[in-house]
């Protein structure tokens, strides 16, 4: 898909448990390209959730997600005049993680 520079773009990160087992202390980021104007995540300013210099966005923590569930954040910007902008999301967790290769 193509959007049109200055138009408001939407992204949609997914984060799912996958394991037999709750997952505590859940967190996700998505890598995004540095520079982004008007970062939202869920309708809601990202500030310092952004990181314009490195374009690392950290995700509101989710912090348990239980077995076979999945939380959905919406990630909105500005898209810029130049350039493709790509996203890869990636998600960590405090508790045991017997398959830390779904992670990605």
């Amino acid at each position: 898909a193509y959007a049109q520079a200055g138009s408001t773009v939407a992204y949609t990160a997914v984060t799912t448990n996958q394991g037999n087992l709750d997952a505590a202390g859940v967190q996700s980021t998505v890598q995004l390209i540095p520079g982004l104007l008007n970062v939202t995540i869920n309708g809601t300013v990202a500030g310092t959730a952004y990181n314009a210099a490195s374009g690392l966005l950290t995700l509101p923590a989710i912090g348990t997600l239980a077995q076979g569930t999945s939380r959905t954040s919406t990630i909105g910007f500005t898209m810029p005049a130049t350039g493709q902008v790509t996203g890869r999301a990636s998600s960590t967790t405090t508790g045991l993680d017997v398959d830390a290769t779904n992670n990605n």
